[in-house]
This record gives structure tokens, sequence and C-alpha cells, in this order.
């Protein structure tokens, strides 16, 4: 919840922390790792793959690598 506290925080900022970032990467290319998005499909969703796609992008072409999740159903937006 970004607006819970004193500071807002949101995931995608949460997701470039060094150990967060790799961790994810490791699940994401190497564990079948998958994505649900609940909330704000729109904007918090498109930040959110733009994350995704950053911290992925020493390992693989993150742009390319999130439109294949997207249409292997690896993100998901719930709403």
């Amino acid at each position: 919840f970004s607006r819970d506290g004193a500071k807002k925080e949101y995931v995608q900022d949460l997701m470039k922390n060094k150990e967060t970032s790799e961790r994810l990467a490791e699940t994401i290319l190497n564990g079948n790792g998958r994505v649900y998005v609940c909330g704000d499909g729109n904007h918090m969703g498109r930040d959110v793959q733009a994350a995704i796609a950053e911290l992925l992008s020493p390992h693989v072409d993150g742009k390319e690598y999130v439109e294949a999740m997207k249409r292997d159903y690896k993100i998901l937006k719930m709403i």
C-alpha cells in the first residue's frame, strides 16, 4: 500500500533494490516465475513492466522478454 506511510513507496521502486532485483531476475529467468499486477492496470502495470524490463536487461533484452512474458501469460493484470 504505497500511500499508507509518510513516504510513498511503489512496487516498481522496491523492485530496483539490488538484492531484490537479482532475486527477481533469477526467479523470472530460471525459476519459471510469473508476475501478477493488482490494482491500476494502466499506469502501475506499465511502470512495473518497465521495472521488470530494466532488471532483466543485464541478462536479456528486457523489453522483448517482457513482451514474451505477456504473450505467454507470465505477466497477468488482476483488476
